[in-house]
């Protein structure tokens, strides 16, 4: 090509950019001024325009349309969008987005209905890419707060209230919905099913389940969620993080599941619920340092199922059914304390685990009313753990591997019943219990430890 023709084609492309430039206008919509309605002023706009709206009660259903890229809509005090239109009628969603890297921030939007025809009753339906919404109020839609279909949404501080759902992602990725308010929401809070979402600061309240994402890589971190009817945290596929939530009053259902391999649940407090308090199924997770308080019913605080998970430093206190429960291999259970679970009758364990290659280290449990430990474990090890004041047995073993340094204090049964002939018994200590030690297969090393016949007649006390 030569140096002509390249500059023509450069000169056109300025031209034309300087034109689409030129196009963009800042434009104020207001009752009885130059641009009365909100659809008015969009198209007035342009593309890469701003739309300032004054206060008021705008009855319409505004469309940013897909040539209007880069438009801003903002509230210049208190602006409404009332979707039931001034004819009582209703049109579908409050706002359409169908413009890439739309910004809308500061409104409120009331009374979007599902009108048929590809228009669900949202509060705002987005169909661009990277569309921004800030600091919008979404009430009464009739089936969703936020609607959207693409990838990289981004929804800050934003308040839905009595929608069926808060936010609904079905298709896009790499949403972001960051310092939400999501209250009374029917079905669930946040539901998304694409990859990399991030759930972030948000305040659930009142919703029938808390937050939902069935895609690869979900975040959900630093959210608080009440008076959830289901599910709080439900989380699938691989390489899910769940960190530093806070979890009150889930009324028929659970804290925390999640499916799939490399899932992180750690720093989470959950408190008051009835189901498990945390349920993982998948290879290598990792759950860590996090707060169970309060499970009702027979269900677990922490039911792990999957190969390689380890489990570490989690406080668990007033539990229904078993504390931890996880059969599996290449395991470690370590550093977690499990105080007064179990019902009476129930039979549960603060620790009932199984499998090959575990190491159980250093662990409590105490004033349960089962066990604390019940094991049957191959070629693993249990060592420095502590069962304190259970009305069952403090350990009871079926364990090939070693046992060493344990610690089994005032427990209503055994001490340590041990079922294993292979098992190597050595430097433990046991103290008042009914029995100390009960083997029905003596181990074939029992060395250097302390115990004597027991010495516990009456029941300890639990509280």
């Amino acid at each position: 090509m030569n140096t002509r023709s390249t500059r023509i084609l450069v000169l056109s492309a300025v031209a034309a950019l300087a034109g689409a430039t030129a196009n963009a206008a800042n434009v104020v919509v207001q009752k009885n001024g130059q641009y009365p309605t909100i659809q008015d002023g969009i198209n007035a706009a342009g593309a890469g325009g701003t739309v300032t709206v004054k206060a008021g009660v705008y009855e319409e259903t505004p469309n940013i349309a897909s040539s209007l890229d880069g438009l801003t809509l903002k509230a210049s005090g208190t602006v409404i969008i009332d979707a039931r239109l001034a004819n009582g009628g209703a049109d579908g969603p409050g706002l359409i987005v169908s413009g890439d890297d739309v910004v809308v921030r500061g409104i409120t939007i009331r009374h979007a209905l599902n009108a048929g025809g590809g228009k669900p009753g949202a509060g705002v339906h987005v169909k661009g890419v990277r569309v921004r919404l800030e600091k919008l109020r979404v009430v009464n839609a009739s089936e969703y707060g936020v609607y959207v279909e693409q990838t990289d949404a981004v929804i800050k501080n934003c308040r839905f209230e009595g929608c069926v759902y808060g936010i609904y992602a079905p298709t896009g990725a790499r949403l972001l919905a960051e310092g939400c308010v999501i209250d009374g929401a029917v079905s669930s809070a946040i539901f998304a099913s694409g990859d990399d979402i991030v759930a972030r600061k948000n305040a659930i309240t009142s919703c029938g389940t808390g937050i939902s994402l069935s895609g690869m890589r979900p975040h959900v971190e630093s959210n608080a969620l009440q008076r959830i009817d289901n599910m709080a945290v439900q989380v699938g596929f691989a390489e899910a993080i769940v960190r530093g939530n806070k979890i009150t009053s889930v009324f028929a259902g659970g804290g925390i599941t999640a499916s799939g391999d490399d899932s992180e649940i750690t720093s989470n407090t959950i408190v008051d619920v009835r189901a498990d308090g945390i349920n993982i199924s998948g290879s290598n997770p990792v759950i860590a340092k996090n707060k169970v308080l309060g499970v009702g019913s027979f269900e677990d605080g922490i039911y792990v199922s999957g190969m390689s998970p380890t489990i570490e430093s989690n406080v668990l206190r007033d539990i229904g059914g078993n504390g931890i429960y996880a059969f599996s291999s290449n395991m470690t259970v370590k550093k977690n304390v499990v105080l007064r679970c179990g019902r009476i009758g129930s039979a549960s364990s603060a620790f009932y685990l199984g499998g090959t290659s575990v190491d159980v280290l250093a662990n409590t449990a105490k004033d349960g009313h089962g066990d604390g430990f019940r094991l049957s474990l191959q070629q693993s090890d249990v060592i420095g753990n502590s069962a304190i004041g259970n009305a069952i047995d403090g350990f009871d073993m079926d364990v090939l591997g070693t046992v060493s340094k344990n610690v089994a204090l005032k427990n209503w049964g055994e001490g340590f019943r041990l079922g294993n002939a292979n098992m190597v018994f050595t430097n433990n200590v046991a103290k008042n219990n009914r029995i100390d030690v009960a083997a029905t297969a003596a181990p074939q090393s029992f060395q250097a430890n302390a115990y004597g016949t027991g010495g516990v007649n009456t029941p300890p006390e639990i509280d």
